[in-house]
């Protein structure tokens, strides 16, 4: 990232003021894409966060029957499951 900011002459202290648009233009996509689906972004801002959790809680208030969407972590919406390895 720092090759990247000093390539374009972007000091590395600048980058939050760079990163500003880019923030808003993925959040205002979101925001769009969540209000066409009807569906709830919720920002979480604690570190001790515990998505499992967060997702019982969900469950518990409107049921199980409904379905769950909800995205947390980097593989979120992309489709992809994770295995755990097996040791050897």
């Amino acid at each position: 990232m720092t090759a990247y900011l000093k390539a374009r002459q972007i000091r590395i202290f600048d980058y939050p003021r760079f990163a500003q648009p880019l923030r808003e233009a993925l959040r205002q996509n979101a925001e769009r894409l969540a209000a066409e689906d009807d569906l709830e972004i919720m920002f979480i801002p604690k570190k001790n966060f515990r998505k499992e959790d967060r997702v019982k809680e969900i469950l518990d208030k409107r049921g199980r029957a409904s379905p769950l969407q909800h995205g947390a972590g980097p593989a979120s919406g992309t489709g992809k499951t994770s295995h755990p390895r097996s040791r050897s």
